[in-house]
Parts: structure tokens; sequence; C-alpha cells
């Protein structure tokens, strides 16, 4: 994000004459958004602090009104001591459109920022009550985006307990595959561990089957063989969804070329997934 003078966030003085023209409602749309205050949070929509302070500090954090009075709002909310709050300012750390929309030096913040969501992934997951709208284990939504940016490989047993957790909300799966696909891409050598228990949950018979393809997908991107056994693995599977992912992971990078034919005699049918087309196009490519 580039430079920006630093402004008061709040009700701005109407212009002298009407807009016209025929992008005129939408270039308002596009300004009342720009000026008006950044998003509640990610997963706890409906779920306001309590205590005047909490609320107060809530409220900077959406319309802030100096960079100091931001960033005290923040810590205010992470130390709070109440799941709800941290995880709020765990979802505004990780927000494109939270704490970096109005310039908010992070880098400083992320020690603790990552310290407090590894907490919260030791304690249980956030009761439905909790957070209504999203349901149970909003907590540990909230905390699993945070390593999902920040996470080293010494996260990786924190990543894999996630990924094995069979009784986790399907938020919360989604959340911890999620993590484990981006730290895979960033980390320079893949984990081991983290590749193990995402073929676990491949090949789950138990789990749900938009978890079963999101794991196979996950590690696309990552080199080496332990991957590559997952893939061929998943393309020999004799469930269809499994097979086709795993067919289409081998089209990637210098994949194909030893495993073209394997690729190419993949069944597929009339019954073939909605995602089976992407085999035949990278097969064309």
């Amino acid at each position: 994000m580039g430079t920006r003078t630093w402004t008061t966030v709040g009700p701005t003085r109407e212009h002298d004459g009407p807009v016209s023209g025929p992008h005129s409602g939408f270039a308002a749309s596009e300004v009342r958004e720009a000026l008006g205050p950044g998003p509640h949070s990610t997963y706890w929509h409906g779920v306001d602090p309590e205590s005047p302070g909490l609320l107060r500090a809530h409220r900077e954090m959406r319309a802030p009104t100096s960079r100091r009075a931001h960033r005290q709002a923040f810590r205010t909310m992470l130390y709070s001591g109440l799941v709800p709050m941290v995880a709020i300012a765990l979802d505004h750390f990780c927000d494109d459109e939270g704490l970096t929309r109005f310039d908010l030096d992070v880098e400083a913040l992320r020690p603790n920022v990552l310290a407090l969501a590894r907490h919260l992934l030791t304690l249980s997951p956030s009761a439905v009550r909790a957070s209504p709208e999203t349901g149970a284990g909003a907590s540990h939504a909230s905390a699993l985006d945070v390593p999902a940016l920040l996470a080293g490989p010494e996260d990786a047993t924190l990543l894999t307990t996630a990924l094995r957790r069979r009784d986790a909300e399907a938020l919360v799966r989604e959340r911890a595959i999620r993590a484990a696909q981006d730290c895979l891409e960033r980390w320079e050598e893949p984990d081991a561990r983290v590749v193990a228990a995402l073929e676990e949950l491949v090949f789950d018979p138990t789990a749900a089957m938009d978890d079963r393809t999101l794991a196979v997908i996950a590690p696309f991107d990552v080199p080496g063989p332990q991957v590559t056994a997952v893939l061929l693995r998943a393309a020999h599977s004799d469930v269809l969804p499994l097979q086709a992912e795993g067919a289409l992971g081998l089209t990637h990078d210098d994949l194909i070329d030893q495993h073209r034919d394997l690729v190419a005699s993949w069944p597929g049918g009339d019954d073939e997934p909605q995602r089976a087309w992407l085999v035949r196009h990278a097969l064309r490519a």
C-alpha cells in the first residue's frame, strides 16, 4: 500500500453540486466505502464488546482517529484476555481491509499476534453461543488465519494437530487446510509431517468430500517426492473427485512430462467431477 496522509475517518461535507453521469452512483458508493468504517471482524459479526472500554477500542480499530490511537485500540483488544475480543483483533490483523487499510505498521505486532494465535489453538474451540452467526469454532478459525500468514516450520506440529482434529467444525477444518497450503508454499522445504497429515485427510473415508479434495489441492505447488506420491495415490483412487484432483496436480510444473500418459488415461466419463475439464485443458496446453 502506498504512502497516505493520515486523516480522521468520519463524516465529510458534501460537494456543492450533484454528481451526474452513468458512473456517479458507483463512484459515490466507492467513496462511501473508502471513508466508512473498516470491517467488524471476519468470524464474529453480531458479537460486540460488552465493556465501554473495549467497545471504544473496537470502534477505534474500525474508524481510527490517529495511528497511535489505532495501535493502542488494537493492543487493548488483543490483550483483553477475552477470547472473542482477542479473536476479533486477530481478524483485523489478517484482513486486508483491517489494520493496514489505514497504513498501520504491523511488523512489530507479528510476534505477539502469532503467540496469541498459538495459544487460542491450545484452548477448546469457542461454542456456538459465542458467535451465533458463524457457529462453533470461530476462535480456532480466527487463530488459524494467523499461521497461514506468519507461521514458520517450527509450527508444523500446530498445523498437523489442527489437520488431524476429526471433530473440528467444517469452517475450522477448511481454515486448517488453507493454512497448511499457505505455509507449505512459503517454506523453503516442505514439512513431511504436514504433508502426511494432509494425506491422512485425503484418504479418510469419514471426512467430508470437500475437505478431502481440498487436501489434495493444498500441496499442488509444493515440490518433492512425498507430494508427488500423494498425487499419484489420489489419481489411482477409486473416488472420482480425488482422481480428478490427483490427475490435475500431476499436470503442475515438471510433473506433467513424467506423468502425461497417466493423466491422459484418466477415465473421466459422463459423471466426472466439475473440475475435470481442467485436466483436459492442461493436457492441451
